[in-house]
């Protein structure tokens, strides 16, 4: 149950704009891992007044609202812009972009995000956009962008093990340590407990490679049993933030599950707050 006062900041939700929204079918053709998340019309989608919406009944204060990982760079910069003008009127929300690594302009559109004000890039993914993770020829122009304009990269992750799902992926804990290497001195976000890598912190030479990791718990009520926030919070109360994965699901559902692990009062504040809000400067 939420604490009376308590601010919560959702790290992890998407948003579309309107006309993807609508007609959704017609962005399957070009774009096979959007088609294989949300052909089914029970898949949700939600736009920016969905989203602050939901804050609003949910009692959420503030917000990361993640792009899409296209794999068309000329959608990726539509988006953005679409985006960005949806969430004008939604101050609590915090825009990430999209860009495609290995496309020649995508350090360009990282400083033209950076310059409109977003905060961050994600969320990115490897097997949807069709990159790879551990190549540096592909990836040292976007860490050096996210670098020199003091931005977040948010990056998909999956588990090497457990059930299957749409969107599970490959970029498990085995590609993520090789990329990490590559970013010491970016902020990067592993959303779903970055594919289960916060486990292996307990190994000093993972620990010291991962310290400027943070990792997103969004859709944990898929994924773990509630105890995860308690054995993850004791590796690395830090660097927790609370993610829903809305619209995949209600964000007071993703609350409901943080309440079964009868967290301390400052491990929940970390998560639930100030984690985050250090990260992307809020008051």
């Amino acid at each position: 149950m939420q604490i009376d006062g308590e601010r919560v900041l959702d790290f992890h939700t998407h948003v579309f704009p309107a006309e993807i929204v609508q007609a959704r079918e017609r962005y399957f053709s070009n774009e096979p891992w959007f088609e294989a998340l949300y052909a089914a019309p029970r898949s949700r989608l939600a736009t920016a007044a969905d989203l602050a919406q939901a804050m609003t009944r949910d009692d959420i204060a503030a917000a990361v609202a993640l792009n899409f990982g296209w794999r068309d760079p000329g959608l990726c910069r539509e988006t953005n812009d679409s985006i960005l003008e949806a969430l004008r009127p939604h101050r609590q929300i915090v825009p990430f972009c999209a860009i495609v690594p290995g496309d020649p302009g995508a350090a360009q559109e990282i400083e033209r995000c950076a310059a409109l004000g977003f905060r961050g890039v994600g969320e990115l993914n490897a097997d949807g956009q069709g990159f790879d993770i551990t190549d540096e020829r592909t990836m040292r122009p976007i860490i050096e962008a996210c670098r020199d304009h003091g931005i977040i990269l948010l990056l998909h992750a999956s588990e090497p093990v457990g059930h299957g799902y749409p969107g599970k992926g490959t970029t498990t804990p085995e590609k993520l340590i090789r990329f990490l290497a590559m970013a010491r001195d970016v902020t990067v976000v592993l959303a779903h407990w970055g594919g289960g890598l916060l486990f292996y912190e307990l190994m000093p030479e993972i620990e010291s490679v991962t310290q400027s990791a943070y990792y997103d718990t969004a859709a944990t009520p898929y994924l773990y049993a509630p105890q995860v926030y308690e054995i993850g919070s004791r590796l690395c109360a830090s660097r927790l933030l609370f993610g829903s994965d809305f619209p995949l699901m209600p964000q007071r559902r993703a609350l409901q599950h943080v309440d079964k692990a009868q967290l301390s009062a400052a491990k929940r504040r970390a998560l639930l707050w100030e984690n985050g809000a250090r990260l992307l400067r809020l008051d």
